[in-house]
């Protein structure tokens, strides 16, 4: 029996898995020393195992009315949905044209990654949030504009 059969268990069981979703892991445990799991501490480890349980712990259907979305790679995919949703929202907002590449291109560019599917969930939430507030912006704007429009009296 593997030294690590504990993890691939855990790990074998989480959705939303993605090539270098492991290294990712490994990585955030052992603050960016390693990504391997050998090189890890017993600490880091334990760790890292307690986490993944807490993980799957949770219930795979986040965002039931009156409960907060929570932002995991283990539902990395309604993640990713959220992100491109409030992208897209804002270039509607404003009035320009988009493509779902440039879409994902600006998601990427906005969280300083190669690639929209290599950003994790916690940075997924950090561009959610900038253009939730950026489409908040907007539409208060166009209100504004709205009332001042509506001040004018034509003579």
């Amino acid at each position: 029996m593997s030294q690590f059969s504990h993890f691939w268990s855990l790990y074998n069981k989480l959705p939303g898995r993605y090539d270098g979703f492991k290294e990712d892991l490994v990585s955030q445990f052992t603050n960016k020393r390693t990504s391997s799991l050998r090189s890890m501490s017993a600490g880091e480890y334990a760790s890292l195992l307690h986490h993944l349980d807490e993980q799957l712990k949770q219930p795979l259907e986040p965002g039931i009315r009156g409960k907060k979305t929570v932002w995991s790679n283990i539902n990395i995919d309604q993640c990713r949905k959220r992100v491109i949703a409030a992208i897209s929202g804002y270039f509607a907002e404003t009035g320009k044209e988009h493509t779902i590449q440039l879409v994902l291109s600006t998601a990427a560019r906005s969280a300083r990654f190669p690639n929209f599917n290599l950003i994790p969930a916690e940075e997924l939430r950090k561009v959610y949030n900038t253009f939730n507030a950026k489409q908040n912006d907007c539409k208060k704007a166009a209100a504004k504009e709205r009332v001042q429009m509506n001040k004018l009296s034509l003579n």
